[in-house]
């Protein structure tokens, strides 16, 4: 599922000005030069649940869509953070073959050492 985020990070790289904490309802809409788009909105604050859909181009109609929690929690005097993502993503390719997915739960120690 890294195209989510990939497909995320270039909608914002091409001149989306989008804060990193998005408020509730707030949008976004994006289309690349390829046909591709892009939509994403903050469903809820608390806690912060994104829900988008990312439909391909006309030459490669595939679709991305669901939606994802942010859970990010930092422990002992920040030498951990723990970041999860839970939620559904579901891709299906122009072929209609169908995945689903979930984020898996990653972990950075060392962050900060005595």
């Amino acid at each position: 599922m890294l195209a989510t985020l990939s497909a995320i990070h270039l909608a914002a790289e091409n001149g989306t000005k989008s804060p990193l904490n998005p408020i509730l309802g707030e949008t976004l809409v994006q289309e690349s030069a390829n046909g591709t788009r892009v939509y994403c909105e903050q469903t809820s604050h608390h806690p912060p649940i994104s829900n988008f859909l990312i439909e391909g181009s006309p030459e490669c109609p595939f679709r991305m869509y669901g939606h994802v929690e942010y859970i990010v929690e930092v422990k002992g005097a920040f030498t951990k953070v723990d970041v999860s993502m839970p939620g559904k993503v579901t891709l299906e390719l122009p072929d209609k073959t169908i995945y689903e997915a979930e984020y898996p739960k990653s972990e950075v120690n060392g962050l900060l050492s005595d």
